[in-house]
């Protein structure tokens, strides 16, 4: 793929990893910049599967495979967590490794992170977007009230909660395969 010039101070030029998505970043060169598309870092699919159960889904991401379904009150088989269970506990997770991440990185007596993602909402949720989450950050181990507040701050940072912010540069685009 030859590289186009979309106006005179940006060029598109073409990702050296064949068959990866990509994304389009920006570098600075000097006084302009310089647009690269770049291979995505995590590709997940999600298939109905063939069966005749309504709703039921395999996921792969990388070599890892897991079920996704709706509950009963969906009219489906309740068989596997739902995809808001699965957003919840990506950001649970990284919440989670990030502050583990931290304190390894500082040398911390942090023996155990547990995270609790739980929906805030003044409504019935059934299919709709709650009003909030709250997150409950459990930590054990000989720390410091200080270092405490500070693993909650860094828990901020958890890369899953700036998405569910909004906080992606360029958000999310969704696209026909062809």
């Amino acid at each position: 793929m030859a590289a186009a010039l979309v106006r005179p101070s940006v060029l598109l030029m073409p990702t050296l990893s064949a068959g990866l998505n990509s994304q389009l970043r920006r570098l600075r060169i000097g006084s302009s910049f310089l647009r690269v598309l770049s291979c995505s870092l995590h590709t997940v699919v999600a298939a109905e599967d063939p069966s005749e159960e309504r709703y039921k889904h395999t996921i792969t991401s990388g070599p890892h495979t897991f079920r996704g379904d709706l509950s009963e009150s969906w009219g489906a088989g309740g068989t596997a967590p739902e995809p808001k269970d699965y957003a919840f506990a990506g950001l649970a997770m990284c919440s989670s490794m990030t502050i583990r991440l931290f304190a390894e990185r500082k040398k911390w007596p942090l023996r155990r992170v547990t995270v609790t993602v739980k929906e805030v909402s003044s409504k019935e949720l059934h299919g709709t977007i709650p009003d909030g989450l709250q997150v409950i950050v459990s930590l054990e181990g000989e720390l410091t009230d200080a270092q405490k507040k500070r693993l909650i701050e860094i828990s901020e940072r958890c890369p899953v909660k700036q998405m569910m912010l909004g906080k992606m540069r360029d958000g999310i685009s969704v696209h026909l395969a062809t």
